[in-house]
């Protein structure tokens, strides 16, 4: 297994807070925070294999889905199973 910094992986078992996820929410939805804290919280109902779909918005509005990378949805996996 390959384990640079710039691999995935690396990045995955830095995993410090769910204030990384949220970032990493962000950077590749282009949500705001509260919409990815939203996502967060409420992940069964948001994740669809690669897809995070029925995100609502500023002002009730409904984002289309957004297709995430395999590390971010890893990511989410490991932060509901630390139950942060």
């Amino acid at each position: 297994m390959i384990t640079t910094t710039y691999h995935p992986t690396a990045v995955i078992n830095e995993l410090n807070s769910p204030f990384d996820v949220i970032a990493q929410v962000q950077y590749e939805t282009g949500f705001r925070v509260s919409e990815a804290y939203d996502v967060i919280n409420k992940l069964e109902q948001h994740l669809d294999d690669l897809k995070l779909h029925s995100v609502k918005g500023k002002g009730g509005q409904m984002y289309s889905a957004k297709i995430i990378s395999l590390e971010l949805k890893i990511m989410l996996l490991k932060l509901k199973a630390q139950n942060i």
